[in-house]
């Protein structure tokens, strides 16, 4: 006895529910862009709260390892607030978003050098920052901050999590 193959309409809603369940977790996430003045806005929205915020590079290698640990983790730690920031130019936007949904970070508030000098930008978010990556910058909810060059380390992140609550 020959298997009845099911009807076209049946296989048309079965893969319609499949792409509305991933459709979500994998879009890319719209980069916003970080100009000077953009650190203190976020540094209120994310006032009273422990967060990171993430500097990173499309050019960075360490930088790709430290964004796959950030998306693993956040898996783990839900509570993990994160704000992303790409050093790049206005003009990697969209390639930027795809590296971070590669990630599982579509969904990260996330944001891209909105100008061409980096310089004044990094100046912005710290005179002491002279742009090497990736940089972190662990707030407190008392809103002091630590910032931190070179990749993180799944300890770090744990330490940090378990210290702000």
């Amino acid at each position: 006895m020959k298997a009845r193959r099911p009807a076209a309409p049946v296989l048309a809603s079965t893969a319609a529910l499949a792409l509305a369940w991933i459709l979500p977790s994998t879009a890319l996430a719209e980069q916003m862009p970080f100009d000077v003045g953009d650190l203190a806005k976020i540094e209120r929205r994310h006032g009273g709260e422990p967060f990171l915020v993430v500097l990173w590079s499309l050019d960075c290698p360490p930088c790709r390892g430290e964004l796959a640990l950030l998306g693993d983790f956040r898996l783990r730690h839900p509570e993990l607030e994160l704000v992303l920031i790409s050093t790049d130019p206005p003009e990697t936007a969209a390639a930027a978003a795809e590296v971070l949904a590669g990630h599982g970070l579509a969904n990260a508030e996330s944001y891209g050098f909105a100008a061409q000098n980096a310089e004044r930008l990094r100046h912005a978010i710290d005179p002491e920052w002279f742009g090497e990556l990736p940089r972190t910058y662990f707030y407190a909810a008392d809103g002091t901050r630590h910032g931190v060059s070179g990749a993180l380390s799944e300890e770090m992140l744990r330490e940090w999590l378990e210290a702000g609550r």
